[in-house]
């Protein structure tokens, strides 16, 4: 999933609550033109948690859609720049990391390294 498309789910929730906030206050409208006393308040009452649960399903929903979406970029972000380092690759970096470099030489660390992110940053 892009971020646009994150986006557009997450303003579909958006535009939903603020619909649910419009129905809520059309109902309360109507509700003080037609009704009075005990059953003008169950009514409000009503309408407002049938809004309350909506908008609450609204919200968690909103948060799922942004948890799932990020965790797909955290995943592929760790793979590539976290992934594990063999134990050959760290002690020839440990051994890099001990020594005086010339700048050919760091030159070509870099190049055989090129891909490899993870032996990358742990060359900076």
């Amino acid at each position: 999933m892009t971020y646009r498309q994150i986006l557009n789910k997450l303003e579909k929730k958006a535009n939903s609550s603020l619909k649910v906030s419009s129905d809520l206050k059309e109902a309360i409208e109507y509700n003080a033109k037609n009704y009075i006393g005990d059953y003008w308040k169950s009514e409000n009452d009503r309408v407002d948690k049938k809004a309350k649960d909506q908008l609450k399903s609204n919200g968690e929903e909103g948060q799922r859609i942004l948890d799932d979406g990020l965790s797909a970029f955290q995943e592929h972000i760790d793979v590539k720049y976290f992934n594990d380092i063999t134990s050959q690759v760290a002690g020839e970096l440990d051994q890099i990391e001990k020594s005086d470099l010339s700048i050919d030489d760091a030159k070509a660390y870099l190049k055989k390294f090129k891909d490899n992110p993870s032996a990358l940053r742990r060359l900076d």
